[in-house]
C-alpha cells in the first residue's frame, strides 16, 4: 500500500512512517510538510491513501482535502486532527474524507467516537501536551513509538 502522510510536525510524520513500516502496513510512505507540497506528491500518482492533518501552514487541509477529491476523488483520505471529531466530522465526511483517527481507534475498539475523544483529551491533559504533535513527540522521547 502507498501512503502519502500530510502533517506540517515532522515528528508526526516520522512516527507514523515508522509505525507503517514497521508494521508492513505500507510499501512506500511519502511526507508532505504543506499544502502545496501535498498536491505536487499527489500529482506523482500512485497512491492509496493520504492520511492529512488538517491544520496545514497556509492553505488548510480542508482546502487539501477539497482539491485532491475534485482531482482524485477515489483517493481514500484519513484526517488527523487535533480538534474533537464531533465538531468536524460531518463537514470532513461531506468534503469527501473517509474518516479520521479517533473514528477509526473508535470502530477498532467498539467504542464511541465521543468516548475517544474524551480518554484522548484526558491523556493529553494528564501528560501536559497540546495536540497531537506534542503527544508524538513525548511517545518518541520515550521510545513508545
Amino acid at each position: 500500500m502507498n501512503i502519502l502522510i500530510v502533517d506540517d510536525h515532522p515528528i508526526v510524520r516520522h512516527g507514523l512512517r515508522l509505525l507503517l513500516e514497521t508494521r508492513g502496513a505500507a510499501t512506500r510512505v511519502g511526507e508532505a510538510g504543506d499544502a502545496d507540497e501535498a498536491m505536487a506528491r499527489l500529482r506523482e500518482g500512485g497512491w492509496d491513501v493520504m492520511v492529512l492533518d488538517i491544520d496545514l501552514p497556509g492553505r488548510s487541509g480542508l482546502e487539501v482535502l477539497h482539491e485532491a477529491k475534485a482531482r482524485w476523488p477515489k483517493l481514500p483520505v484519513l484526517i488527523l486532527s487535533i480538534h474533537p471529531e464531533n465538531m468536524l466530522a460531518v463537514r470532513l465526511l461531506k468534503s469527501g474524507a473517509a474518516g479520521s483517527t479517533v473514528g477509526e481507534i473508535a470502530e477498532r475498539l467498539h467504542l464511541s467516537v465521543n468516548t475517544v475523544s474524551t480518554y484522548r483529551s484526558r491523556v493529553l491533559e494528564k501528560l501536559g501536551a497540546a495536540n497531537n504533535a506534542e503527544l508524538m513527540r513525548y511517545a518518541a522521547e520515550r521510545r513508545l513509538v
